[in-house]
């Protein structure tokens, strides 16, 4: 099972942790990190997605249904795949591909559909998409409705992506001037190349 460290997570948003399942070091998206269903399973307990026991079930559901896991998956890294698009297109000032938009829209029709209003004493009602009606297509459908949420809000206009790889985060810094998806790891890359490239031109 695949491990998700704590610098898996620095989107500040689940829509943009699971947008960047994809991608590796640099700006092409050649790192697939939901290789199987059960990595899908693995991360969307890490993310909060789903709790142990939908976990549990949901490994149970796929182990007897592996077919309709494997395309339950696909499903949703096509899914992924054109919200990214849409995403950078949004971010860059660039039209959406129509097809993008139609596949977003629909998505989120169908999650949309499985879901119910619940509300309790003194707090704000959610919708709340339940295992029983959803089966192997539940975190698509809540994905879904995440991605949905993100798109349609203010904060949107604070999606950035990190100068180094491909990975979005939400820029929460007054200055709104935040360069990396995480200082650790990009930002000290940077930092590592600019030293290089000083060492380098140094020595000509």
């Amino acid at each position: 099972m695949r491990d998700w460290p704590s610098n898996t997570f620095v989107g500040g948003h689940v829509a943009l942790d699971f947008l960047n399942t994809g991608g590796g070091d640099t700006k092409a998206r050649d790192v697939e990190r939901l290789a199987s269903y059960e990595d899908l399973l693995s991360w969307s307990t890490a993310a909060g997605i789903i709790d142990d026991s939908e976990y549990e079930a949901l490994a149970s559901a796929a182990e007897k249904s592996p077919h309709t896991a494997k395309r339950s998956l696909t499903e949703l890294v096509i899914q992924r795949e054109s919200l990214y698009r849409y995403v950078s297109a949004s971010i860059d000032g660039m039209p959406v591909a129509e097809l993008d938009r139609r596949q977003i829209e629909e998505s989120f029709h169908k999650a949309s559909a499985q879901a119910q209003l619940l509300a309790s004493s003194g707090q704000l009602a959610e919708w709340k998409i339940g295992l029983k009606k959803a089966g192997l297509s539940l975190i698509r459908f809540r994905l879904d409705l995440a991605a949905s949420g993100l798109i349609t809000d203010p904060a949107s206009a604070d999606i950035r992506q990190c100068e180094m790889c491909s990975w979005f985060f939400l820029d929460s810094s007054a200055s709104k001037r935040r360069r990396w998806c995480s200082m650790a790891v990009c930002g000290n890359r940077a930092k590592g190349q600019r030293h290089y490239h000083r060492n380098r031109e140094s020595r000509m």
